[in-house]
């Protein structure tokens, strides 16, 4: 890598000794720079901090995050995370050629595993090609790359439990230079400006190109473009004619608020939501000074939730313990629209009791700050990670507890329910995200700016920073990132289901990239049944994951299909089926 800096020359990067030689013209002077990261094991401004990553895992220099070996997970990386990987993973795969050859190696994790088998999408067969196998691993071996082996080719392994795990990767040829057609023998032989495409052989677009090649080729890429800019136009309409109306309020803090809040309103909340009162707002604030902060709960790239006491303002009351959100950086004007959108939400959501409670909001003299309710037992995820722990030496624990978790999944119905009343979508609908109050109530929450530094199972858009969690998310929002209704919601109960069934194990492991994962849907493959959970239960995620949204059950059909099989998660002895799945 060459570096650049005005006045100086600079030489390459020494790759093996992180030295940057510098050429100042001062005469002869020369600066070498040496530019080492911590020693393994350690992290920090001056590596004083000692990593707790386990198990092959390697530690982020600067804020010690661990990033996990294969077969595992978790914050420290001791978490047993059976999976199924293919190497070269799909994004070293980008430059395949006609007739080359390639080598794929999949290999099974913390799994006891009784076979692995290869597929192509096209239905081309795997038997002609060398194979070569392990109990943990497989090896296929294309001798010569053709437009049959193009696609989504996956690796299934089973294990000795009835439990199937895959990984995909997606091969794509791209023809020699100046070569084009389904197998590339087609010279393109193109004069310039034009350029050589692989499905359409000579192509010219922009300045010096025939006008009628032109024009058709900026029709043909300005259809779908234009389309878009109308239906975005209707929709500035209809959001500018459906504001919330702040009215008169002699406060100005108050005012601005609400303008913030006005901006964010949510243009399918409609009147059914209702409209967030300016008097709301007043009563909702809570004086900064009556917090005191402390733990640090959760903290992501933007923000941060942290426990605090909440003083009462009345002698007579006792402490409240609150959880409060609040940005890193309250200048940073995308994160503050994030907290400002939550903040409307919640709001607008009103109170459940299977829903996290907004007790206040700080807005005055300082940053925004969001007074939550607190969970003192922690996210559902974190619970079944601790539960699978405990059944590995027990496995009664599991039998003892079933009805806990079964009730748990009632209450998330619930709240599901409220959030379809109120006309809001989650959008976000996960193990992560539910978290324990009280007694063991389960309440729906979302800690979208404390995400842990490398957000497993989440993907960052190629606009902006936000992120998607792709392996939660129906087909329909997959492949169309706007689009999220009630349904959606409750395909990702479904996928929540299965995280109960299987102790919080992290869904489609090896399959990442929204394409992969809507691909792969399409193609009818699901989540296999859990082996800890009845043949019922299974069938109850499966019409949470029917493809068509419209035969999808809704909240308030899937709690009562939930209550009619009362022993649905931690069954023993179940026999495993295989089920075909059907897209509609």
């Amino acid at each position: 890598m060459i570096y650049s800096f005005p006045g100086v020359e600079v030489g390459e990067e020494n790759s093996d000794q992180n030295t940057i030689e510098c050429q100042f013209p001062l005469g002869k002077l020369t600066a070498k720079l040496q530019v080492k990261a911590c020693p393994i094991g350690r992290f920090g401004r001056f590596c004083a901090e000692r990593c707790q990553c386990y198990n092959g895992a390697a530690c982020h220099s600067f804020n010690g995050a661990c990033r996990c070996a294969p077969g595992w997970t978790g914050r420290n990386c001791t978490t047993e995370n059976p999976e199924v990987l293919i190497s070269p993973p799909a994004r070293e795969l980008t430059d395949l050629r006609y007739r080359q050859e390639l080598q794929l190696t999949c290999t099974a994790y913390k799994l006891d595993v009784t076979d692995i088998t290869w597929s192509f999408p096209s239905g081309a067969s795997v038997d002609p090609l060398p194979v070569k196998s392990s109990q943990n691993s497989s090896v296929l071996h294309i001798n010569s790359l053709l437009p049959v082996h193009e696609g989504h080719v996956t690796c299934e392994a089973l294990t000795s439990s009835g439990d199937r795990f895959s990984d995909v990767v997606d091969i794509r040829i791209v023809c020699e230079e100046d070569y084009w057609g389904e197998l590339c023998d087609r010279v393109c032989n193109c004069t310039e400006p034009e350029t050589c495409s692989r499905t359409l052989g000579c192509v010219c677009e922009g300045e010096g190109c025939p006008a009628s090649q032109t024009v058709l080729l900026a029709i043909s890429l300005s259809a779908g473009a234009l389309i878009l800019l109308l239906l975005g136009a209707i929709f500035l309409l209809y959001r500018h004619n459906n504001r919330l109306r702040v009215g008169n309020i002699d406060d100005p803090e108050v005012f601005q608020l609400g303008q913030d809040l006005k901006a964010l309103m949510p243009p399918a909340a409609g009147s059914t939501s209702g409209s967030i009162d300016m008097e709301l707002l007043k009563e909702k604030e809570i004086d900064r000074n009556r917090l005191q902060c402390g733990q640090l709960l959760g903290e992501g790239a933007f923000g941060r939730v942290v426990k605090a006491t909440l003083t009462p303002p009345e002698e007579v009351d006792l402490e409240v313990m609150v959880a409060v959100k609040e940005l890193k950086d309250d200048d940073d004007p995308q994160a503050r629209q994030a907290l400002l959108r939550e903040t409307c939400i919640m709001l607008l959501c009103g109170n459940h009791d299977n829903v996290l409670g907004l007790k206040g909001i700080c807005f005055r003299d300082g940053p925004l700050q969001l007074v939550l309710e607190y969970a003192e037992h922690g996210s559902l995820l974190h619970l079944l990670w601790t539960l699978r722990a405990e059944s590995k030496l027990n496995r009664t624990v599991l039998v003892n507890k079933r009805h806990i978790f079964e009730n748990m999944m009632l209450e998330v119905c619930c709240g599901l329910e409220h959030l379809a009343t109120r006309r809001l979508v989650h959008r976000d609908i996960a193990a992560r995200n539910i978290l324990i109050c009280g007694k063991g109530t389960a309440k729906i929450a979302d800690f979208g700016l404390a995400r842990d530094v490398y957000a497993v199972g989440y993907h960052r858009q190629d606009r902006g920073d936000a992120l998607l969690p792709l392996k939660w998310m129906a087909p329909e929002s997959l492949k169309n990132e706007a689009r999220f209704t009630h349904k959606s919601d409750v395909w990702s109960f479904g996928v929540l289901l299965w995280e109960v069934a299987q102790l919080g194990r992290t869904p489609y492991p090896g399959i990442d990239g929204a394409d992969r994962i809507y691909d792969a849907l399409q193609n009818h493959f699901r989540l296999p049944r859990p082996q800890l959970c009845t043949e019922e239960r299974y069938q109850l995620m499966l019409k949470c994951w029917k493809f068509n949204e419209e035969t999808r059950p809704d909240a308030t059909t899937v709690r009562k299909l939930l209550k009619a099989d009362p022993n649905g998660f931690f069954y023993f002895n179940a026999p495993v089926t295989t089920v075909e799945v059907n897209p509609i």
